[in-house]
C-alpha cells in the first residue's frame, strides 16, 4: 500500500509541470503575437499545484493526518482537493483564452 501513497505524489507533480509547461508556451505565443499577457493563470496554478504535492508529500512523510480523519480537517481537504480544483480551472481558463483560436479555425 505504502507504493500506491508514494505513487499518489506524482499526479500533482506532473500537473504542476504541465500548467508550468502551458504558461511557458502561451508567454512565449504571447511574445510573438504581441498578445497582452495573460499567460499568469498558469503559474499560479502550477504553483497551486505544487503546493498541494508539498502538503501530500508532508503528510506522507511525517504522518500529519490519517485518511479517515482527513475528510474532517478543512485545512487538508483545501490543500489536498481544492487546491489541485483551483489550480485545473485557472489552467482550464488560461487555455480557453490563450488557445481557443485553434478551434476557431476554418479551412
Amino acid at each position: 500500500m505504502i507504493i500506491f501513497d508514494a505513487l499518489g505524489l506524482l499526479e500533482p507533480l506532473a500537473l504542476a509541470g504541465l500548467l508550468f509547461i502551458l504558461g511557458a508556451l502561451s508567454r512565449r505565443m504571447g511574445e510573438a503575437s504581441h498578445a497582452p499577457p495573460r499567460y499568469a493563470g498558469f503559474f499560479v496554478g502550477a504553483g497551486s499545484m505544487g503546493l498541494s504535492a508539498l502538503a501530500r508529500a508532508l503528510n506522507f512523510i511525517f504522518a500529519l493526518v490519517t485518511p479517515e480523519r482527513m475528510g474532517d480537517d478543512l485545512l487538508w481537504v483545501l490543500l489536498i482537493h481544492g487546491l489541485p480544483a483551483a489550480a485545473v480551472t485557472l489552467g482550464l481558463a488560461g487555455a480557453w483564452r490563450y488557445w481557443s483560436w485553434l478551434l476557431a479555425e476554418r479551412t
